[in-house]
């Protein structure tokens, strides 16, 4: 039923993390890469649309993926599929044209100084949070937030797991990881830290 997918796509990203890599040998770039489409893959968040070329670094640029999302279906039952463009969701669960076109989550790598490599993984869509702005439902503010712990504790903890695994990663040779505050909406800052998204936390910490 359309009024329980009570979640947004916008059309930037509204919370990130970030790795950070110091310069490293290729072949350990490359296993740090490989483990983190690994953990993609165990945990749905990364199934690639196109094969990665063999012998490539696979998060030159953005990494075009698939990922398994929940989602409440016609018949009413909570179901998860796999999606490439939130927009296909949005038209599915409110028969409506979506305006904006963007994964469910996106891992996006680009040189730095130094030599390093930097990788933020970020989406552009609040279903993952427990409580999320449907300012698109008449009669709705912007800033009022309403529950989605139906969904979030279906495809969430997948997603907590991913980020655990790509921080491991990370520190495993050297690396830093953190929430990145410039991709931070600010509404939902009380959702989520360097660890990932908080399932538990109450709407009362909502400033």
């Amino acid at each position: 039923m359309a009024t329980r997918n009570r979640w947004s796509v916008y059309p930037d990203d509204v919370v990130g993390w970030r790795s950070e890599l110091p310069q490293l040998p290729d072949d350990t770039l490359r296993t740090w890469s490989r483990s983190v489409l690994d953990a993609g893959a165990e945990t749905g968040m990364l199934t690639p649309i196109a094969p990665v070329p063999p012998g490539s670094l696979p998060f030159a640029g953005a990494l075009r993926t698939a990922t398994r999302v929940a989602h409440v279906n016609g018949d009413g039952d909570v179901v998860e599929c796999d999606v490439a463009d939130m927009a296909d969701l949005v038209a599915e669960v409110r028969s409506t044209a979506a305006s904006v076109h963007t994964p469910a989550l996106t891992v996006t790598s680009l040189p730095r100084g130094g030599g390093g490599v930097s990788t933020t993984v970020s989406f552009a869509t609040d279903i993952w949070l427990p409580w999320t702005s449907v300012a698109h439902e008449p009669g709705m503010r912007w800033d009022e937030l309403v529950d989605n712990s139906e969904l979030a504790t279906v495809h969430t903890p997948r997603l907590n797991a991913f980020l655990a695994a790509v921080r491991e990663a990370t520190e495993d040779v050297g690396g830093q990881w953190s929430l990145d505050e410039d991709l931070l909406f600010s509404l939902y800052a009380f959702e989520v830290d360097e660890r990932g998204v908080l399932l538990d936390v109450p709407l009362s910490e909502h400033a």
